[in-house]
């Protein structure tokens, strides 16, 4: 600033000689360079006064001249806030510009006007000047200006949000301004190109370029430019979590700050770098910055800054333990809430109120806070957004509102692919933490596969998400699927740590399918490939391997084996281990310890002596499931079945009230988060084999199951809760029924409930041994005696067990499809449906490989969100699993409107339960059949007919009927529509009264022109498919945009004769067609062109249309590209791309020292 001071001294020294001198020409010399002195102080309105005398003495110098005064002074003009002027110095520019016909200088003045406007916001103005200088440029061959046209256009799609345009814009700029050498351009368009690919999340992309015009500025010694950029770098460096890199940037912020004397930024960058420090949990240093930052506020300059430092030294006084003063500081804020007017401010000073109310322990208030701070971050950007959602997630899993963190997590998720976000993986993983912790697994598996598809990500990320979903998919028992995606991802790591993994993962695999050589060699490979393990780590192989070994031929030296680690080791793996195939027998006691040994004891019958170590072992695994079976065989053998049940179902109901599951680890041969869901079935068996030796009512027994069955159905659906079962309730619903047989399916046992009316219920139970046995041999064979001693229970045959079935008219979990005289529940105490039902959108709705035998017409998905939205609001719904592989569990979510379900070759009874909890008044669920073989069934319904009329033409088919079977099929209005149309055109109208509202339909098909009426009959009578008709629609959308952009050519390839007419048609008449078309066939376009009600407790639906999206957005733009880019060049290609070494680190500030 003291040179500045001097120069403007010696400068005044000179205009005071040039004025006296009478020389015209050395007094516009020294105005230009005192204005230019006041400038760089940032003096406006004296530079503004001095260059507007400037100009008025040069009026006879040379065009060129004059002209760049004329700039520059509405350029002081803008700086300066006077805009009325700075747009009159524009318009007198383009007068001189106009006035001597130079072409190229009045592109130059367009453009200035151009991005005049733009900075203004007044788009019109600024897309006029952008029209006339291209239209010259184009008519003249004004081939010089080509960059700035180019940038124009540029800048145009960067306003219309058209970022990747943008980029392809500026990379071809880029190519021609580095070959004129214009180094100032040059590192202005590498700055945009910067800028816009971080509001495409493509953080690396954006930091090269960042760099490239840091290099090119650092030449420049543009200074201003590389504060700016030293800002932007360490912002992403920021949101990028890498801290040290962030830090440094900053410190060269901070210096260059110092160096322009510019007090606001040199605040901020102490702040940002209080903030680095803060989350690199070096709370003391932080707290030493942000003082001195402190130091540079008062009770009246720079509030807001103030109010957000009392807000983190707080949070510093928080990681130093100190909850008094910071609880001091949080309250010191509160006087400057009012100040803080940014989005982003008023974000960070809800976060440290979440803070202090977290402090004090308030969860409503903290919980209320964060949706607060998620709902004013919409005001931001979307990385504002996807962070507070994020940390807001981590707020309330930390206050144990695991839920709430899912949801959280999901909507960052859901903005992440709608904005193709660069974080989406670790939010992906840390979802995915807490849906395993609130044991939501199956909601995991389904967000990992339809991310696998629909995500575009890194290879590598691809195939980290690969992984993810086989891990998952191991613990849901999805073998198959296991195999298919570790096998994929295996091929295409080259990684050796990842290779291993999947080597693991592919041994757990085989060893659950019961493959135990194919185990055994994935794992020998594991061993292979792992160098680096620990002594446990090997010992744990070790042991894994041999009791694969075991498995796969008995030998002896696996048993010595594990008899030697069992020596050396306690871990709690042992017993597990010998429990899978129950190997005690084979093994000396004294060379177990604690749960290994108290499980010998127990399988040789010495309950006595294992209840001694049990008492003195059992805090080793107290309060597991694994503890609390042990405890119910102890009460069981000596006879205390009181107690028994009394502890098992409080260990129940306790479990099932917890949020969370045990944490435990991720991948291992006997896997704990399976095993305790086996152990929690055994314990279900034995409340209710307690409970019947105590002569309870069999009403009591069977509840324990209904309870079962409705807390494995609300942990699927942890938004919608549900009444859990009473005695009472499950008495008044079995009072209701003729006959009732209930069946509950726990591993290879079947406990079997048989009701009727007048009489006392019984109950049997039943071995099915197709059933392979997941349970572990050690608990399995205490059941089977446990079975066998009480009387009470009598075994069934299968022949026993079919004549059940065939005396009651209600069977529950009945699995095998038999009489359709014979009515399925999926529980006794099932929700009560809803009568009272809107007219269906859809009238049929066929989900499976399409079939030319299918004669009737009928709507299909064409991805994962047609499904979601188009099944909610069909008739007749038609599920061919056989040909459709989706996750029905978790994609019937909702309320829904069906008359009619009918499930083909469907595996499980999730989608079953699903439906009918979603309100399908009827489903039948056919095994081993196809729409061909059940045409005549089919067709029948479609007329109109009921379940119950048609049923006479599936007597000899197996099928299994729920709900109503005097349901009927509905048609959808636009299907009507169609009928109407296609009657009309055959004169089957003629003699009919029509409603007002089918002639109003008439006539606005009559308004069309004739060949495109021609044409729509066609389709129509052709019963085109939906993805057919979605595509044809797509197609005229896109004819429609071609021809409403001028900036296009009139010639559109249109691919058949409608097509060739519709380009012909003016906009106003396109539009109102392709209205009518999208009216027309609005049950194959539902749920893309309108506004469909998504659940707000669940985001499962939002999340899956994002995911579809996300893939029909990408097909759209390689559709609409017209043009192949000519141009390219990117950060690290270019011909001055190298990125000096000490631009990110340690970089040069023109010679200057950091700041200290």
């Amino acid at each position: 600033m003291g040179r500045y001071c001097l120069a403007r001294k010696w400068a005044k020294k000179e205009l005071k000689i040039a004025t006296s001198s009478g020389s015209t020409k050395l007094e516009a010399d020294a105005l230009r360079n005192l204005s230019n002195i006041y400038q760089a102080i940032n003096d406006y309105s004296n530079a503004l006064i001095l260059w507007d005398k400037y100009c008025s003495i040069i009026s006879d110098q040379s065009v060129d001249i004059r002209f760049n005064s004329l700039r520059r002074l509405a350029e002081l003009y803008r700086k300066s806030n006077r805009l009325d002027e700075a747009e009159m110095a524009l318009l007198r520019n383009l007068k001189l510009a106009q006035k001597i016909g130079a072409y190229a200088l009045i592109i130059d003045v367009h453009t200035d006007m151009y991005q005049f406007y733009r900075a203004m916001h007044r788009k019109d103005e600024a897309q006029k000047h952008w029209n006339e200088a291209r239209q010259i440029y184009l008519e003249h061959k004004v081939e010089e200006r080509q960059a700035l046209i180019i940038e124009m256009s540029g800048d145009n799609y960067f306003d219309c949000v058209a970022y990747e345009e943008a980029i392809d814009a500026y990379n071809r700029c880029l190519m021609l301004v580095q070959e004129d050498d214009n180094l100032q351009k040059e590192a202005k368009l590498c700055h945009k190109l910067g800028a816009t690919h971080w509001l495409l999340y493509h953080p690396d992309e954006a930091l090269a370029y960042y760099q490239q015009s840091l290099s090119v500025c650092q030449q420049l010694s543009d200074l201003e430019s590389m504060l700016e950029l030293y800002n932007a770098m360490a912002n992403i460096h920021f949101k990028k979590g890498m801290m040290d890199v962030c830090h440094s940037c900053l410190r060269c912020y901070l210096t260059l700050a110092g160096i322009l004397a510019k007090e606001t930024v040199y605040l901020n960058a102490f702040i940002s770098i209080g903030r680095t420090l803060l989350l690199r949990q070096r709370f003391k240093e932080a707290k030493k910055i942000f003082n001195k930052a402190l130091n540079l506020t008062s009770e009246k300059e720079n509030r807001r800054e103030r109010g957000l430092i009392y807000g983190y030294i707080a949070e510093c006084y928080l990681g130093l333990n100190n909850k008094s003063k910071a609880l001091l500081n949080f309250c010191k804020q509160i006087p400057f809430f009012d100040d803080i007017d940014d989005i982003e401010g008023k974000c960070e000073t809800l976060r440290h109120l979440i803070e202090e109310k977290r402090l004090i322990k308030d969860v409503n208030w903290t919980i209320r806070l964060c949706n607060s701070r998620i709902e004013l971050s919409q005001l931001g950007s979307i990385d504002l957004q996807v962070e507070v959602l994020r940390e807001s997630a981590e707020i309330a899993e930390s206050l144990s509102k695991l839920w709430e963190a899912c949801k959280f997590l999901e909507k960052a998720v859901i903005l992440c692919i709608a904005n193709n976000c660069g974080n989406i993986l670790s939010l992906l993983l840390n979802l995915k933490n807490k849906y395993l912790k609130f044991n939501v697994r199956k909601r995991a598996v389904m967000l990992f596969r339809e991310c696998l598809d629909s995500v575009r990500i890194h290879e590598n990320e691809q195939l980290s998400i690969l992984l993810e979903l086989g891990k998952l998919e191991l613990e849901e028992g999805l073998i198959s699927n296991v195999i298919t995606h570790i096998t994929d991802a295996k091929e295409k790591c080259q990684d050796k740590d990842m290779k291993a993994i999947c080597e693991y993962i592919l041994a757990c695999a085989y060893f659950d399918d019961g493959n135990y050589t194919d185990a055994l060699y994935h794992m020998q490979n594991f061993e292979n490939l792992q160098g680096n393990l620990s002594v446990n780590q090997k010992e744990m192989l070790k042991l894994e391997l041999s009791l694969i070994e075991w498995n796969c031929n008995a030998s002896d030296n696996a048993i010595e084996a594990i008899e030697e680690i069992a020596m050396r080791n306690d871990s709690m793996i042992i017993h597990r281990i010998l429990d899978e195939s129950c190997l005690y027998d084979l093994l000396n006691h004294e060379k177990l310890s604690k749960i290994a040994a108290i499980h010998w004891m127990m399988t040789r019958g010495d309950f006595i002596t294992a209840k001694h170590f049990f008492d003195l072992h059992k805090n080793a695994y107290q309060n597991s499931a694994e503890y609390a079976a042990d405890m119910a065989l102890f009460y069981w053998n000596e006879q205390k079945l009181e107690e028994c049940a009394k502890f098992v179902e409080e260990y129940l109901n306790h479990y099932f009230e917890e949020d969370t599951v045990e944490e435990c680890k991720e991948l291992s041969l006997i896997r704990i988060y399976s095993r305790q869901r086996i152990i929690l079935n055994f314990l279900y068996v034995i409340l209710i084999l307690c409970k019947s030796r105590l002569h309870t009512d069999t009403v009591e027994t069977v509840t324990v199951a209904e309870v079962k069955f409705w807390r494995d159905y609300q942990n699927r659906r942890p938004f919608i809760k549900y009444n859990i079962p009473t005695i009472e309730t499950t008495r008044e619903c079995i009072q209701k029924l003729k006959s009732l047989l209930y069946c509950l399916h726990l591993d290879r046992y079947v406990l079997i409930w048989y009701f009727k009316i007048g009489q006392p219920g019984k109950l049997y139970y039943f071995l099915n041994n197709i059933t392979v046995s997941k349970m572990p041999i050690f608990f399995a064979q205490f059941l089977d005696q446990m079975l066998q001693t009480i009387g009470a229970i009598s075994a069934l045959t299968k022949d026993e067990f079919e004549k059940l079935v065939c005396e009651s008219e209600f069977l529950i979990n009945v699995k095998h499809a038999g009489d359709i005289r014979k009515t399925h529940l999926i529980a006794i105490n099932e929700p009560e449906y809803t009568e009272d039902r809107r007219a269906p959108e859809i009238g049929i709705f066929y989900s499976g490989i399409d079939s030319i035998t299918i004669p009737w017409e009928y709507v299909r998905p064409n991805d994962k969100a047609d499904f979601l939205y188009k099944i909610q609001v069909s008739s007749l719904v038609i599920i061919d699993f056989a040909k459709m592989p989706i996750d029905i569990d978790n994609v019937i979510n909702s309320f829904s409107s069906n008359d009619i379900v009918i499930l083909l070759n469907n595996e499980t009874d999730d989608a079953i339960i699903n439906f009918r909890i979603a309100n399908a008044r009827c489903l039948l669920d056919f095994k081993q059949q196809s729409v061909e073989s059940l045409m005549p069934f089919f067709e029948k319904l479609i007329n109109g007919y009921s379940v119950e009329e048609c049923s006479k033409l599936l007597h000899s088919i197996n099928v299994r009927l729920f709900g109503n079977r005097f349901s009927t099929v509905h048609c959808g209005q636009a299907q009507n529509t169609r009928k109407l149309i296609v009657d009309m055109d055959d004169g089957s109208l003629e003699n009919l009264s029509v409603s007002e509202n089918d002639q109003r339909e008439i006539y606005n098909f009559k308004e069309l022109p004739l060949e495109v009426q021609h044409h729509l009959l066609d389709m129509i009578k052709q019963q085109v498919k939906t993805n057919e008709i979605q595509l044809f629609v797509e197609k005229l959308e896109d004819i429609c945009d071609h021809c409403k952009d001028e900036t296009l050519s009139n010639d559109y390839e249109a691919d058949n004769y409608l097509q060739q007419l519709f380009v012909q048609r003016t906009h106003d008449e396109q539009n109102s067609i392709l209205k009518f078309i999208k009216h027309l066939f609005r049950d194959h376009l539902y749920g893309i062109y309108n506004d469909v009600q998504t659940s707000k407790l669940d985001n499962l639906e939002e999340l899956m249309k994002s995911l579809t999206n996300n893939v029909r957005i990408t097909r759209k733009k390689q559709r609409r590209k017209f043009r192949t880019r000519g141009y390219h060049s990117e950060g690290e290609s270019s011909r001055r791309s190298s990125i000096s070494e000490n631009t990110d680190s340690e970089a040069v500030v023109i010679d200057v020292e950091f700041q200290k």
